[in-house]
This record gives structure tokens, sequence and C-alpha cells, in this order.
């Protein structure tokens, strides 16, 4: 863009036409990037692009108010004599009149810096014309004061070419800097000598114009304000208002200096104000596209019209002044390449809205055309629009240039990345408010339809209202539209309108107005039968209470909901109310009633029920009420009610599930148990279990699986015919609980029902036992050790017994059924054995493959205690009291129970059952007054819990009878023989009949023993027993040496599958009492066999 000032320029003298040959490539250098200078600060300030005209010096038409920066001949000089005869004597002739210097009039002549540019092939340049003087420094020598360049047509190489225009562009450059310093520096020693006010206006106007020139902005406004703070200090300065310039001209009249005009007394408010606007306006590069230069525009314009609007608010050209103006503005900056961005737009929309604001209130001002709702104070100046009336020459023109003009600015602020949304709708709806004015309905149809949305909603009831009720008329008198688009669909017209008679009757405060568009709303559902259609319910009922959930019958549940009438001024049919709560996890119930029910303008009650039942926490999510085909919907935000918590409740006659850890267990294997009572009162039963993941939420955090190939985490059951139901499941990974979710829906009575909840399951197993075998010459012993696993979760056992599996193959002794259970804990100290004698039968051998099975009946010691606490403390025994409990037996059962912890050390010491100190039962008060629970079964569950806080002393005949309701667990653990091991009984019998006589020996005296070796293998079914080959079945017997005893006769002996009697002679070493020697017996790979040694612990006596 060119400077209004006037670009930096170069002008040029081409005496020998030869400059046309290198003219373009010379322009080219012109525009010179990042310029930079040093400010007297030292602030050095860059000029991004510095645009420099060319023109020739002999151009009267260009650059008057200029002085060149740079003037240069371009010389062509090819011999001695050329040079003498004509060319030194032109730049003789042409230097003197360059480097003058004057003061003229109102400018400042100031030096220009000559340049000789040598126009000459290198051949020429490179030559010694001048004997041994080249051309160049031939041009030094006669003119020192002048810098000769060379200026080349012709190159070796495009690198070359280049090279030389960019040495010559930076040349130039730095000669523009010294120049325009140099051109700086003059005039701020002329502004120190300067000693009048108009002196000094006269040179600060031209160091603003030499600035100008140079594109520095803040050296510019620098200057600027000290001339406006000059006028301001200079109280004997009083300025006439001046006329208003319609139309409003942007070009800056350089010649019109405000100190020229001052001389001339010439200058005026309005010239004043019109000088630094347009002065400071031209400054700014808004081809630059800088945010801060457009918002500096944008602010300059607005304190320029302010000034304006004060100073000239009783002229009746300030309308008309004003829109020349914007609308001058508005061209200069369409006609500037600003980029595609919401702030050029924004600021382009805020001009145009006022060039329009000042076009509409001339036109309304000076004619009888009206807008609907668009008018302007009355201002008692009669303001002219006589240079804009071909814009308004009639009504439909006027309309014409109304829509050209908000539809350019609809254009403009929808560019501004939604930021003036609100705008766009204001302008909307101004365009359709016209179109309506001139019965143009369908257009202002398809205009209102989401503005009057927007606005009601947000509570802008007034502007709404006042558009609903226009969109209303338009759409009645738009017969042959029968539907319209929103949101790409098609919504029938009848449903559009019938919606917008609601929102009349809501907005409405006439109670007229409510009877008439309730009567529309009425006859039109009536006449259109109409496809059923949600309204928002605000402004009709509110909600003044959601109850609690309760059981109104077999597997039905119900809620009580208050409504109050606000909106309807008359008794209305409701068709139906529902009520949709939801979860945490999105899950919904629906409540609804069955029949058709009043609406009542007083406080209405309704019962909402349903057999579709999901148990847990919930928060309201909407109520919808049906009436006349019309769905009126109240959405609830999360936190504005309380939560809803359902409970399940128990009925002898519902269907009830409960799910939990089989109560008969095998060790090593998971099952649960699904009991479900009235089986036989339902038809088309489907449960679904469904395994909850834990936290982390991935698909292999699933705890379980029903499946130990593969992972399956859902288990179906279709029509079960009896209960309860054991579903096999499987361990992922070590875990004490999960949480499961069944769903069981089925048919009752013609109805579908369905059920969901989430249940935890404990898995965990309370009860460790270990087992040992015991072998005998002629019996066989299992001892097995019981014990609690969690010593904060003791157990009770009642009965241990060790049974058959399959074929009674072996008599079996030893089952332990104490007169009492025994408690036990994980503490060492309290441990329980239970051993168990077994003979094979007659016929029958040991076999290591047959199995038994060890049935324990146990319970946990915090069964015992819940069981207590409900039978004796609470129950005791009163039937009503039962009857009332029996209802809330499930939630007593999984939601108290399960969080409460007993104290066992002192019960076990005192009998006194109790709650440990952790226990806060004040938190089961508030569980207790969020269900819908009777107030003596709260108030009897609450006495009982702070009874059990204190402490109640409990004696053992009242323990045994409460306790024959609580049903034992049981754990059946599999027992297998051992694996076959060789076995022998070993007897040494003495010979020595003094022995046998006197029961004592001598030492050293020895003394004849029999040795018997039985191989007890023949008890046990194994293959070698039955092989005729004994072969790999030999063992070595011997007797082993020591200090006490030695051995006379044979020490070893080879044994076979056969039993063995030998004799060998024993003498004592030692007198005193002394154990018989030690034996062992090893097979022939050195490997050891099973010793039953029937003197292991006998002794002698040696004298």
């Amino acid at each position: 863009m060119s400077n209004v000032y006037g670009n930096v320029s170069i002008s040029y003298f081409d005496p020998f036409d030869v400059f046309a040959s290198v003219k373009k490539e010379f322009i080219k250098i012109l525009s010179f990037e990042n310029v930079h200078w040093k400010s007297p600060n030292g602030t050095v300030k860059t000029v991004n692009r510095l645009s420099v005209d060319l023109f020739p010096e002999n151009d009267n038409n260009k650059n008057k108010h200029t002085t060149p920066y740079i003037k240069f001949i371009v010389i062509n000089c090819i011999s001695v004599d050329e040079y003498r005869a004509k060319v030194r004597p032109l730049l003789r002739e042409w230097l003197p009149s360059t480097l003058q210097n004057s003061l003229k009039g109102s400018h400042v002549n100031m030096e220009s810096k000559p340049i000789i540019l040598l126009y000459a092939n290198s051949e020429v340049i490179d030559s010694t014309l001048f004997k041994s003087v080249s051309l160049l420094d031939k041009f030094a020598k006669d003119f020192p004061d002048v810098q000769t360049l060379e200026l080349r047509s012709v190159y070796k190489s495009p690198k070359e070419r280049d090279e030389f225009w960019s040495q010559l562009s930076h040349h130039l450059k730095n000669q523009l800097i010294n120049t325009f310093q140099r051109r700086l520096d003059y005039l701020k020693n002329l502004l120190k000598n300067s000693n009048t006010f108009e002196r000094e206006l006269l040179i600060r106007e031209n160091l603003f114009e030499l600035i100008s020139s140079f594109e520095l902005y803040d050296e510019g406004i620098e200057q600027l304000n000290i001339i406006k703070d000059r006028f301001i200090k200079n109280e004997k300065l009083e300025l006439p208002k001046g006329n208003l310039e319609v139309p409003f001209e942007l070009v800056t009249n350089v010649n019109r200096s405000i100190s020229s005009m001052l001389s001339d007394k010439q200058l005026s408010k309005f010239e004043y104000y019109r000088y630094f606007f347009l002065r400071e306006f031209n400054l700014l590069k808004l081809d630059n596209n800088l945010p801060t230069d457009l918002l500096t525009a944008y602010q300059l314009i607005q304190s320029f019209i302010v000034s304006i609007e004060i100073n000239f608010s009783q002229s009746e050209l300030l309308l008309e002044f004003k829109f020349f103006f914007f609308e001058a503005i508005l061209k200069r900056l369409m006609s500037d390449n600003l980029i595609d961005h919401p702030l050029v737009h924004e600021i382009k929309g805020e001009l145009l809205m006022k060039k329009r604001d000042c076009w509409l209130n001339g036109v309304l001002t000076n004619t009888d055309f009206a807008l609907m709702d668009k008018s302007f104070i009355n201002n008692p100046v009669p303001y002219t629009f006589e240079k804009a009336k071909s814009s308004f020459k009639d009504e439909e023109t006027f309309h014409a240039n109304f829509f050209n003009l908000t539809k350019e600015l609809l254009s403009l602020f929808n560019k501004c990345e939604g930021r003036r949304q609100r705008i766009v709708d204001i302008l909307s709806i101004e365009i359709g408010m016209l179109h309506y004015q001139r019965m143009e309905y369908e257009r202002a149809v398809m205009l209102f339809m989401s503005c009057y949305e927007y606005y009601t909603q947000s509570n802008w009831d007034i502007i709404g209202f006042k558009i609903l009720k226009v969109f209303v008329h338009s759409l009645v008198n738009c017969p042959s539209l029968k539907e319209l688009t929103i949101d790409d669909e098609q919504v029938p017209v009848t449903t559009i309108l019938s919606s917008s008679f609601l929102s009349v009757v809501r907005i409405t405060a006439d109670p007229e107005e409510k009877k008439i568009y309730w009567k529309k709303f009425v006859e039109l559902r009536r006449k259109s039968q109409a496809l059923e259609f949600s309204y928002p319910n605000s402004g009709f009922f509110d909600v003044e209470n959601i109850g609690l959930v309760k059981l109104y019958g077999a597997n039905e549940y119900g809620i009580e909901v208050t409504l109050k009438d606000i909106g309807f001024i008359e008794e209305v049919d409701i068709d139906f109310i529902s009520l949709v709560v939801k979860n945490s996890m999105n899950e919904q119930i629906c409540f609804r009633n069955s029949s058709q029910e009043k609406f009542n303008v007083d406080d209405d009650k309704h019962t909402l029920k349903t057999h579709e039942i999901i148990f847990g926490e919930f928060v309201p999510q909407k109520l919808e009420v049906s009436i006349n085909g019309t769905t009126f919907v109240k959405e609830f935000i999360n936190g504005t009610l309380p939560v809803i918590n359902i409970e399940a409740i128990f009925d002898i006659e519902n269907v009830t599930f409960s799910l939990q850890q089989a109560r008969s267990l095998e060790l090593g294997e998971y099952s649960l148990e699904l009991g479900i009572s009235n089986l036989d009162k339902v038809e088309d039963m489907r449960c679904k279990l469904k395994v909850n993941s834990l936290p982390n939420g991935s698909v292999d955090s699933l705890p379980i699986s029903f499946s130990n190939e593969e992972q399956v985490s859902i288990y179906e059951i279709s029509d079960p015919k009896k209960s309860p139901i054991l579903v096999e499941y499987f361990l992922n990974a070590p875990t004490t609980s999960f949480s499961l979710q069944y769903t069981a829906s089925f048919v009752r009575d013609g109805v579908s029902c369905k059920e969901v909840q989430n249940i935890t399951v404990k898995c965990y197993l309370p009860i460790s036992v270990s087992v040992e075998d015991i072998f005998k010459r002629d019996l066989f012993f299992f001892r097995f050790l019981l014990n609690s696993v969690h010593n904060d979760n003791p157990i009770i056992v009642y009965s241990s017994k060790l049974e058959n599996s399959g074929e009674e193959r072996y008599e079996i002794e030893g089952n332990f059924v104490p007169s009492s259970p025994v408690a036990l804990s994980s503490d060492a100290s309290e441990s329980c054995f239970n051993c168990y004698k077994i003979r094979p039968k007659e016929g029958y051998l040991f076999d290591s493959q047959d199995k038994l099975s060890l049935k324990v009946k146990y319970n946990t010691l915090k069964e015992k205690f819940d069981c207590l606490i409900t039978d004796a403390v609470l129950i005791q025994g009163d039937v009503d009291c039962f009857r009332q409990f029996e209802k809330w037996k499930l939630f007593w059962e999984t939601k108290l129970l399960t969080q409460l912890s007993y104290d066992y050390k002192i019960f076990e010491e005192q009998s006194i059952l109790k709650f440990t100190e952790s226990t806060n039962i004040s938190k089961f008060c508030k569980l207790l007054k969020e269900i819908p629970m009777e107030a003596s079964v709260q108030r009897g569950m609450f006495e009982c819990l702070k009874r059990v806080s204190r402490g109640i002393k409990m004696n053992s005949i009242d323990i045994d009878e409460y306790l024959k309701n609580l049903c034992p667990r049981e754990l059946i653990v599999p027992v297998q023989l051992p694996e076959f091991e060789q076995l022998f009984s070993v007897e040494l019998s003495m010979l020595n009949e003094l022995y046998k006589k006197e029961g004592s020996l001598t030492i050293g005296t020895a003394v004849p023993f029999d040795v018997k070796v039985e191989n007890l293998s023949k008890q046990w079914k194994h293959p070698r027993l039955e092989s005729d080959t004994p072969e790999g079945n030999v063992f070595v017997f011997e007797i082993m040496t020591s200090n006490e005893w030695l051995v006379n006769g044979k020490k070893r002996v080879g044994l076979n599958s056969e039993d063995t009697e030998y004799q060998v002679s024993l003498i004592p070493l030692k007198k005193g009492y002394l154990s018989f020697p030690r034996v062992e017996i090893t097979s022939a790979d050195g490997g050891g066999a099973r010793i039953d040694y029937l003197n292991a612990y006998e002794t002698v006596l040696v004298f």
C-alpha cells in the first residue's frame, strides 16, 4: 500500500537513454525488507517493508511535496574523448542543482544524495582509458564528493547477476537510512531554534511527514501528540466549530497543513479533529494484518466519532456525516488486503452496524416509513438526509436496502466464530419482522422457528414471547405448509403449532389469553388427530414431592408423586404419568400409572407402579405427564432431588431371588446357590448372571469365569424346574469376594416382570483343613487338623465325619460330634484334631485309588452372632414383631448385618454380645430413614443396634435355643488314601528264659533274640504283591550297631515279599535302661521303606 504522505523516493536522470534496459531489474530491488533504524534513545526500529518510488527527475507531476532521498544520473562512456567532451561537462552542470538546500514556503527542501551510475560493459570499466587510471577512478578523482557505482546489464552467470543486484540493493538501503537520519537531524536542529508557536508547528509537521514517509508509527504518533499538546496548552487559541464535511473523504491533503490553516485563519474544530484523525489513521499499516493495528484503528474511529457527536450534536448534518464517514471507512477497509480473520469481520460488522443505524435513523426521521419494533429516540434537531435519499426513494427501495445491509451484517458476524451469535439472532429477527410486516409469512416462519425457542428457554420472556406470537400468527397464515424441517427431520406443522400454543399459555400472564390459546391447543389436537409429541413441562405443573419406593403387590413396586398445578386453568384428563429414574450405570426404571386420572388444580397425588425393578440407588431423571396426546416433560437436574434407595421388600407371595456362595462346597470347587421362591407360580422364567468387572474395567479384570476353558462372564438359565440351583464358577485370580448382577424375567398371571440386582458374593473359605496319615501293623489312621483361616472371623464346628465315597469298602471309626459346637480362631493354640481309624472290610485291601469324604459342618462366629442379634435381641420370639419385620428381613440381612462387626473376645470371656468400638450405628439410623419402613420396625431395629452396642449378656440356654434357626454350612473335603509305599513290621523277641523271670540283663552277656520281619504290603492292593516274580522287590534289613549294643550274628538280612524270621544275639554294653537297637530297611537301589517297629519305645534293664 502506498504511503499517503508519499513513499520514500528516488529520482533518476537518463541523458543517454540507457536506463530502460535495466529499469525492470532496478525496480525489483526498491521494495526493501527489514530496514533497521536506530532511534536516538538506542532502540532499534525495524520497518518490515519500505516501499520506494522511482521517478524521472524531470517529471513535474510526481512527489511535489517530497524531496528524493537519492538522485542518480545514468552515464554511458566508452572513450576518453566522449568523457572529456560530453560526460564531464554534463555532470558538472547536473551536480550544483542537486546539492542546493533551501527553506521555501512551508516545506523544507533538504539535500538529496547524488550518485553516478556508470552503465558500461566490463571491458570498458576494467580498462585503463586514462593511461594508468580506470574509468571509475577517473570519476572519483574528478568528482570526489559523489559516489560512482557500476550498472550492468550483462552477467557471466545467474549467480553473478543475483550478487550484483543484492550488493546494489544493500548500498541503496544504507544510503536511504543515512539520508533519513541527516534530514531528521537537520529538522531537529531547526526545532531548537524555533521561537514561535507557528514556526514550531511547521517544523513538527515536517518532522511528522518525514517520519511517516519512513513508516515509523510510534515516532509519528509522538509528533502528533506533541502538536496536539501544544494546541491544548495555547490558552489564547479559540477555534470556531466550522462545518461538517459531507460526504467525508479519507484523503489526506498534505499541502493543507495545520500550521497553514492556522496562519490563514481557516482552522476550525472540525478541521482540527479531522487533521489528527486522518494523520493517525493513515499512519496505521492496516495491510500488515496485525490485530493490534486493527483494534487501534477501531478505537481511533470511535474516539473521532465521539468528539464529533459532542461538538456537533445540534448540527442537522450529523447523521449524514456519520453515515458517509462510516461508508468511507468501510470502503477503505474493503480496499486493503485484510486477512480472512474473525477480528477483521467483527470490526467491519461493528462499523457497518453503525452505518446502518445512522441510515435507519435518517430514513425514519425524514419519512413516514416504519419498521416493527425498530425506533429511535426523538431528537429535537431536524436531521437532514438528502444526499442519501436515493437509498429510500420509496418504501420498496427502503425495504430492499434494509434487507441488503442486514444480510451483509449477518454475513460478517457469522464469520466471528460464534462470538456474536446473539447479534446474529437479533439481526435475523429484524429480517423476520420485516417479512412479517410485509405479510411474507412463510419467510417469517423460517426465520423465527429457532429464535423464539432460544429466548424463551433463556428466560428472556419479553423478547421471546413477542417473537413467539409473531411466529404463531405467521404459521397460522401458511395453510400450504404441512411440514417443517427441524434438525434434519420433517415435523408436522400441527405439532409445531400445538407446541407454540402451549408456549403462549405458559408465558402469558393474561388469564383471558391463556384461555384463548388453551382452547386453540385443545381444538387443534382434536381436529388434527396428530401424533403424540413432547413439551417441556416448565410453567404447567410442579413436582411437590417424590416419595419412597414401596411394595404394592406381588413383584409390583410403586412410588407416590405429588404434583402441583401452576399453569393449567381448568381440570384436565391425564392419559398417563410416568417417572423415569436412573442409577450411576445409566440403568433406568419407569414407574407409570395404570389408568386415566384427573389433574386437579389443587395438590394432586398419584401412585406410579412397575413390575420391572432394579434395586440400588437412583435419582429422578424425568417426569412425563400426557394430556390430550401431548407429553409434558419435566427434566430433573442431578443433585436437585434426594437419592431414591430401592430395596428388595419381602412378601410371601413374591417371586424372590437369593444369590450366595453355596452352603455346601467341596474343597477346591466353587459354586453359587441361586434360590427362587414361588417358582411354581411363574412362566417363561429367564435368569442371567453377569460378572461385574473389577474397578479397572478391562475385560481381563473379570474376577471369575463360568467356564474353566475360556472366559465366560454370563451364565443363563431358562425355565428352571427346581430351587435352589447350583452354578459352578472358577476363579481367574485369588480373591475374597466379587460382584454379580442377576437379571430375572418371568411372566406371572399374564404380567411380564423383571428384577435386577447387584450382589457381592464372599467366596473365601473361612475354615482350613490339613491331614496326616499314620500306619501301624494292624491299623491305619487319618488325623485331620481343623482351624479358622482369619483371626477376625472365627468359626464354630458342629461335626466332622469321614465317610466312604461310593462303595462301602472300609470300616471307619472316630466321627467327631461334640456335645456343643467348638469355637476356633486362627490362633495356633486353638486347633482341633479329628482322628479316624480305618480298616478294610472283609474281602478288600487298602487301595490308593479309593477316596473318602470328610464332611465338616460349621458356621462363622459372625453368622452365629447375626442369628442371635436377629432372633434373640430383635424378634425375641414375638410373633407380631416377626410379621412386621419379615417384610424387611432382606434389607436387614443384606444392608445392615453385613456391616456389623462384633467383639469376639468379650463374648468368649463374659458371654456378652457387643459390637466393636469401630462400629458406628448412627449411620444405620440415616440408612433406615431412606426407605419406606414402618416407624415401629425402624425403632425396633435401631433399639436393637443400640442395645448390642452397649453389650448384652447372653446365657447358654438362650444361645442354644436361638441357634436352632441357624443353618450350618458344609465343607466336603475329598480324602484319598496315600500312594503305596513298601511297609514292614519289625519285632525283636528275647529268647532268654532267665530274663523273662528276672526282667534284667547282664552287661557284656550275649542274649539271643528272635527277629521277625513281616511284609505288610499284602494288606494293599498293589501289582508287586500279586506277582510271582519277587525279583526287584528285594529289601535289606539291618540292625544298626551303637555304643550300647553289639550284634552277634546276622546283622543284615535280604528280604522279599514274604515274611522273614531268624535269630541273632545282642550284647549290652552299658548298664541301666537301654532302648532296643535301631533298625533300618532299605531297597536294593538305596531307597528307604516305612517300618512299624514294635520295639521302638521299649527298654530293658541291664546290670
